[in-house]
C-alpha cells in the first residue's frame, strides 16, 4: 500500500461509523459487477437463492461453518 493510501485509510477510519458506512456503500456501488455475479433483487438472484436453499434443505449440499469460511478468507487476503 502506498504511503498516500495508508494516510487516507488512517484519516477515513476517524470518520463516524455512519459516515464510513456511507463511504463504503458509495465505493462499492461505484465498482462494476463482475461477470457471473448475480445482482441482488433480480429474478435470477431470487431463483439462485431458492435453488441453494432447496439443496441445503434436501441435503444435496452441506454448509461450511462460519469459522472455516472466515479462516479461508483470511488466508486468501493475507496472500494478496
Amino acid at each position: 500500500m502506498s504511503p498516500a493510501l495508508e494516510k487516507l485509510e488512517e484519516d477515513l477510519l476517524l470518520l463516524s461509523e455512519r459516515d464510513r458506512v456511507q463511504l463504503a456503500t458509495t465505493l462499492l456501488s461505484s465498482l462494476p459487477i463482475p461477470a457471473g455475479i448475480l445482482e441482488l433483487g433480480t429474478p435470477e438472484f431470487e431463483t439462485e437463492i431458492e435453488r441453494r436453499a432447496a439443496e441445503m434443505a434436501d441435503g444435496t449440499v452441506v454448509g461450511v461453518p462460519y469459522e472455516v469460511v472466515m479462516k479461508d478468507i483470511d488466508a486468501l487476503l493475507s496472500r494478496g
